[in-house]
C-alpha cells in the first residue's frame, strides 16, 4: 500500500501540534475598525443578492428592538430596566458596538454559549449517553468561550484528548456515542463537517457521492479509541485512552478491513499510516485545505442569529453545497480563518452588521425572508424562556427569599429548574410547565414586581411602563397606557388587575419571540 508523506511548513506543523495560539487583542479603536470592515463587507454581498432577487431591504430596528435581540442572542436574557435606560441615555455612534463588547465580555455570554454548544454538538447523545459527564462536558465547553480558546483548537481537543470523562471535559465528545465508532463518525461529520453520511453505513449513499467505506473510513479513526472503567459508589466512570492497535470491519462484509478515509474532496487522506489515528484526523481537520470547518462553524454561528443559515440544514453542506449564498458564506469562513479562528470576533462580526440590525417590518407578511433583508420573528429557545422569565419577573430575588437568604440554596433552586426547563424531552412538556408551572405562578402569584410598584405608589402610566420594560424592553404606546389604565382604574382588587396585565404580557406572542 502507497503511504503518502505530506511535507508542511515548519510554523504550520507547530500549529497542528499544539493547535492555533491564543487570538491575539489588537488596539480597541483598530479592532473595532478591522470588525466593521468585516461587517460591510457581508452587508454588501446580502444587500446585492436582494437587489438581484428584487427584495426591499427592511429598514434599521430602533435602539430598544435591537437592544431586546442582540441581549437575549448574547446572553439569553432580557435586557434589565437599569441596561434599558442607560442605552437610551447613551451616546455616540458607537454605543452599540461597546454594548455588543460588554456582553460578549461577560460571563452570562460564556454560560450561554457553552451550555448551547454542550448540547447541540453531542446530538441527542448529550441525553442518552451512560458514559458522559455532562456537568464536566458543559463546563468546558463553557471555558472554550469564557477564555476566548480558537475553534481549532476546540476541535483538536475534542477528537484526540484522552483520561478520565469526570477530570478532562473535552473526552466526553468522543465518549459521548458510547464506544460506537460509527456513531461518533456520524456526529463529527454532521457537527464539523455539516454532511450526513449515516446513509452510508449500511449501503452506498443514494443521492451523494459518499460509499459505504467512506462512512467507514472516518469510522475507522476511532478504532483504537478505548475505554477503562472504575467504580464509585455503585456508580461506573469511563476513563478514555487510544490504543496502539485496533480495526474496523464493515458489518455483514466479514473480513473487509477498512481504513482511515477523510471524506471532503481536495483535503489530503492521510498525513502518516503510523501513530495516533484520532490525532491524525484533528490534523487533518485543521489543515487550509479544510475549508469546510471555517464555513460550518460560520453557518452554525450565523444559524444562531438569523433562525436559518447560509446552509440549510446545517449538515446539508454535502459534495458542494447547493446555496445562493455562497459568496457570503466563504467570504465570512475566509475572514474568521484569518483571524485564528476566533468565535467571539466572529459573533462581533455578525451581531454588528447592518444586515443583524434590520427590523423585521416586512411588505410581505406570512412569507419567511429570503435574502436576510430583514430580522426574522423566533420563537424563543427553552434557554432564552428560562432565562426571560427569570429577569422578568424577579424570581430569582423571590426564591433568594424563599431560601432565607442563602444565596447558594438559591442558586441550587435555580440550577436545578434550569435543568428541569431546558432538558424536558417533549416540547408539550415544556409548554405546560411555561405557560402553567409553579415558576410562572409562583413569580406573578408571589414575586417581587406587583408589590414593589404598589408599595411605591406607582401611579398607572410609570407602573405599565415597568412592566412593559421588564417583559417586552419597550415602552408601552400611547394607546395601550390609556386602554389598560381605564382597566386598572375600574379594578374592585388593583393588585390583581396588575397581576392580570402581568400574565398577559408574559403569555403575549411579543414576549415569547425575538424579533
Amino acid at each position: 500500500m502507497c503511504k503518502l508523506r505530506l511535507v508542511l511548513p515548519t510554523a504550520l506543523v507547530a500549529i497542528l501540534l499544539i493547535g492555533s495560539p491564543p487570538p491575539t487583542a489588537a488596539p480597541a479603536d483598530e479592532d473595532a475598525r478591522d470588525v466593521a470592515a468585516s461587517s460591510q463587507a457581508i452587508d454588501k454581498l446580502l444587500a446585492g443578492l436582494a437587489k438581484d432577487q428584487k427584495v426591499l431591504l427592511s429598514p434599521p430596528a430602533g435602539d430598544l428592538e435591537w437592544l431586546r435581540r442582540v441581549t437575549l442572542d448574547l446572553i439569553a436574557r432580557l435586557p434589565t430596566e437599569v441596561e434599558i435606560r442607560a442605552f437610551e441615555g447613551a451616546t455616540g455612534p458607537d454605543k452599540r458596538t461597546r454594548r455588543v463588547d460588554d456582553l460578549v465580555a461577560s460571563d452570562e455570554f460564556s454560560e450561554y454559549w457553552g451550555n448551547l454548544w454542550a448540547r447541540e454538538l453531542l446530538e441527542r447523545h448529550f441525553k442518552t449517553s451512560n458514559w458522559i459527564s455532562r456537568e464536566r462536558w458543559i463546563g468546558y465547553v463553557i471555558s472554550v468561550f469564557r477564555a476566548n480558546k480558537p475553534y481549532q483548537q476546540m476541535v483538536r481537543e475534542m477528537i484526540e484528548a484522552e483520561g478520565d470523562a469526570r477530570d478532562i471535559g473535552a473526552t466526553n465528545f468522543v465518549l459521548s456515542c458510547d464506544g460506537d465508532a460509527a456513531e461518533i463518525a456520524g456526529t463529527l461529520t454532521r457537527q464539523l463537517l455539516g454532511i450526513s453520511m449515516q446513509c452510508a453505513q449500511c449501503h452506498d449513499h443514494p443521492y451523494e457521492k459518499w460509499k459505504q467505506k467512506d462512512f467507514w473510513g472516518v469510522a475507522a479513526y476511532f478504532a483504537r479509541a478505548k475505554t477503562e472503567t472504575y467504580m464509585v459508589k455503585d456508580a461506573t466512570y469511563y476513563v478514555l485512552k487510544e490504543s496502539k492497535d485496533g480495526e474496523l470491519e464493515i458489518p455483514r462484509r466479514e473480513g473487509l478491513r477498512v481504513q482511515p478515509n477523510f471524506p471532503v474532496a481536495g483535503v489530503p487522506n492521510k498525513l502518516s499510516d503510523k501513530g495516533n489515528r484520532r490525532q491524525t484526523l484533528a490534523a487533518i481537520l485543521l489543515l487550509p485545505e479544510n475549508a469546510r470547518l471555517a464555513e460550518v462553524a460560520v453557518n452554525r454561528v450565523w444559524r444562531h442569529f438569523f433562525g436559518a443559515g447560509f446552509v440549510e440544514p446545517q449538515d446539508g453542506f454535502g459534495e458542494k453545497p447547493m446555496t445562493k449564498f455562497a459568496a457570503p458564506l466563504r467570504r465570512l469562513a475566509e475572514d474568521f480563518a484569518r483571524h485564528r479562528f476566533d468565535l467571539k470576533r466572529l459573533i462581533r462580526v455578525v451581531v454588528l452588521s447592518e444586515t443583524y440590525a434590520r427590523s423585521s417590518v416586512t411588505d410581505r407578511p406570512g412569507e419567511d425572508p429570503t435574502a436576510f433583508e430583514r430580522a426574522r420573528v423566533r420563537r424563543l429557545n427553552d434557554f432564552q424562556r428560562f432565562a426571560a422569565l427569570l429577569q422578568a419577573t424577579g424570581y430569582r430575588k423571590a426564591v433568594l427569599g424563599w431560601n432565607g437568604g442563602d444565596e447558594a440554596k438559591a442558586g441550587e433552586t435555580i440550577a436545578w429548574l434550569r435543568q428541569r426547563f431546558v432538558d424536558i424531552p417533549d416540547e408539550r412538556s415544556r409548554t405546560t410547565m411555561y405557560f402553567n408551572g409553579e415558576m410562572v405562578r409562583h413569580a406573578v402569584e408571589g414575586g417581587p414586581v406587583i408589590p414593589g410598584m404598589i408599595e411605591e405608589g406607582l401611579e398607572y402610566a410609570p407602573a405599565l411602563d415597568r412592566l412593559f420594560l421588564a417583559t417586552l424592553s419597550r415602552h408601552p404606546t400611547m394607546a395601550e397606557t390609556e386602554r389598560l389604565s381605564r382597566r386598572l382604574d375600574e379594578a374592585d382588587d388593583l393588585a390583581a388587575a396588575y397581576k392580570g396585565v402581568f400574565w398577559g404580557l408574559l403569555n403575549s406572542l411579543e414576549f415569547q419571540t425575538n424579533h
